[in-house]
């Protein structure tokens, strides 16, 4: 069976995720750890980030939402997932400030899966 993963505290996407405005549903967690279905479920995130090898080494949005719990929270419910390159989302380089204002735009402002790649 297949294991949910999230990040917390102390991870470079959740960094990231802060920089963009954006609140971690997975309170509690230090770093990058699996996560029970209901763990998933009663997390309730309003949006998913992924990396975008993440997303596609589980064959996509459908994939994700196999994951045990994924579909049943308010973002799997809506299909709201935001799959970002992965340097783009997980290193704070010279672009740190674009990728921070694109994941914030891809999470806010567009309804439904959104696929953001770097500029």
């Amino acid at each position: 069976t297949q294991t949910t993963f999230v990040c917390g505290e102390g991870a470079t996407p959740v960094g990231m995720m802060e920089l963009a405005g954006l609140e971690n549903a997975a309170q509690g967690i230090q770093e990058c750890k699996p996560m029970t279905a209901e763990s998933v479920v009663a997390a309730r995130p309003d949006v998913i980030v992924v990396f975008k090898r993440g997303l596609d080494s589980l064959g996509g949005l459908e994939g994700l939402l196999r994951l045990p719990g994924v579909a049943q929270t308010p973002a799997g419910q809506r299909r709201k997932v935001v799959a970002m390159d992965d340097n783009y989302l997980g290193s704070f380089g010279p672009r740190a400030g674009r990728a921070a204002l694109d994941l914030f735009r891809a999470a806010y402002l567009q309804e439904g899966f959104v696929e953001v790649a770097p500029r």
